[in-house]
């Protein structure tokens, strides 16, 4: 029958990899992972529409683990007290229509490629998406746009499987509560090619190095708790635009290699304790910077920098 065929798919490619489920979650009545289940065996329409279709549906499994994941997502972020419904968990509508109706920040919810699969997930500026980022989220591997979730009420870690988003092209995560250190499996969001920001959360520890093998366009990891020394390899992303590591507690000296970007415009390291002469790596060459701000007041000096454009006091 539909239903049955619709657990037994999504168990067998839940308990493997990448999540590789303890099967046992399925029959935990309090956990997400069954509520997100049973809510496709038992409830949803859409489900097994998908799973008893005649023809062949492309993107069949990848459809419905995306459906899973999306409810998963709802039970997660505590969906039943959203402010908007967004219109989650319609058993009539594809997860395409799961998107803004009303007093939501215009744009957020899901929106799909043309073969029905999801492109982008966008929510932003809602008090009432509360909770943590599921790791199920990584298997939206066909999402190419990217993800945000900023300003929310998000709590907990950043899930290293977000790291399997390997086309998207941003990654907004912003303006929540999130702890924990920045997963290293970050470096693998081989797409990302805009914007991406994990800013004003209270995440801990050291700026992962592979974040230097990401080709991006803005870096934003301010407004945190993170310490230890700027990575020498973050000077490999030549085409950064702006690099926003201020107002957390670096320490060291910054990078001879950070004078290897080519377009860089807003360079923001103040409020660290960081230290050393930055004039050999910014001031002394062609190059012009658009606003370049670190620690350059203090008897003594804490930064030498004869080209900065503002020295904050902390």
């Amino acid at each position: 029958t539909a239903p049955e065929s619709i657990s037994t798919l999504l168990q067998s490619e839940l308990t493997g990899p990448p999540l590789f489920y303890d099967p046992s979650v399925f029959s935990d009545s309090e956990t997400n992972e069954y509520r997100a289940l049973d809510w496709m065996v038992n409830v949803d329409k859409v489900s097994s529409r998908i799973i008893v279709s005649s023809l062949v549906m492309p993107n069949r499994d990848q459809k419905l683990l995306e459906r899973y994941t999306m409810a998963y997502f709802y039970y997660s972020t505590n969906g039943p007290s959203w402010g908007d419904e967004y219109n989650f968990m319609s058993t009539t509508d594809s997860v395409c229509k799961w998107q803004y109706e009303g007093t939501g920040f215009k744009g957020s919810g899901v929106h799909c490629h043309s073969d029905g699969t999801i492109n982008v997930i966008n929510f932003g500026f809602d008090d009432s998406i509360n909770g943590t980022i599921p790791r199920e989220l990584g298997l939206l591997t066909n999402i190419i746009f990217g993800m945000g979730l900023y300003n929310l009420q998000l709590t907990g870690t950043i899930p290293s499987e977000i790291g399997q988003l390997a086309k998207a092209q941003f990654l907004l995560l912003d303006d929540n509560q999130l702890t924990g250190t920045i997963p290293s499996e970050l470096g693998q969001l081989e797409g990302l090619r805009e914007d991406l920001s994990l800013k004003n959360n209270s995440l801990t520890g050291t700026i992962p190095s592979e974040l230097g093998q990401v080709a991006m366009f803005s870096l934003d990891l301010s407004d945190n708790s993170l310490t230890g020394t700027i990575p020498s390899e973050i000077g490999q992303v030549t085409q950064l635009y702006s690099l926003f590591f201020q107002s957390n507690q670096l320490t060291g000296t910054i990078p001879s290699e950070l004078g290897q970007f080519t377009r860089m415009d807003t360079l923001y390291l103040h409020n660290n304790r960081l230290t050393g002469n930055i004039d050999p790596i910014f001031c002394d060459n062609s190059r012009s910077f658009g606003d370049v701000r670190v620690d350059c007041t203090g008897d003594p000096l804490k930064i030498i920098c004869s080209c900065c454009h503002e020295c904050p006091e902390a």
